[in-house]
């Protein structure tokens, strides 16, 4: 009887830890908390807002002017001059639905400066207007207001 039995040799074991799992979790990991993260545009200026004792909370705002203590404006965090503040009031609000307007003013900006931006919006076509302020209830601990924390103007 010539023939031959072959049995199949033995199969390495492995040692070591295997990483691929690992690091197949600390990726689904990372873009977890990447997509669950709220991405926020950091405000232009470090406004300080006044303080007020009255005021609605209002989530979103779409379009937002911020005047800082010295004087300086911005739209939607892109710093303009006064000049030009009608034109890119009337510019935002052609390019938005709702056009629900939210001014942060410093509560060391001065009172002229903020007639004046209020004076631009109301040449834009823009009314009502809403003023962010602070309310003793709203102060996070850093002097600054929560996400939505406004007032409205009077009319």
């Amino acid at each position: 009887m010539g023939h031959e039995m072959r049995f199949e040799g033995r199969t390495r074991i492995r040692h070591g830890i295997n990483l691929v799992p690992l690091i197949n979790i600390v990726f689904l990991l990372l873009i977890f908390f990447m997509l669950s993260s709220t991405l926020v545009a950091p405000d232009k200026f470090d406004i300080k807002l006044p303080e007020s004792n009255q005021g609605q909370r209002h989530e979103i705002m779409p379009i937002v002017i911020e005047i800082s203590s010295d004087g300086a404006i911005a739209v939607n965090n892109v710093t303009i001059l006064y000049k030009d503040l009608t034109e890119a009031l009337k510019l935002e609000i052609s390019s938005v639905s709702d056009q629900m307007v939210m001014v942060r003013a410093d509560a060391s900006a001065s009172t002229a400066n903020v007639i004046t931006v209020l004076r631009h919006a109301e040449n834009a076509g823009i009314l009502p207007l809403k003023l962010a302020t602070l309310r003793d209830a709203c102060i996070n601990g850093t002097g600054h207001l929560r996400d939505g924390d406004v007032s409205d103007t009077p009319q």
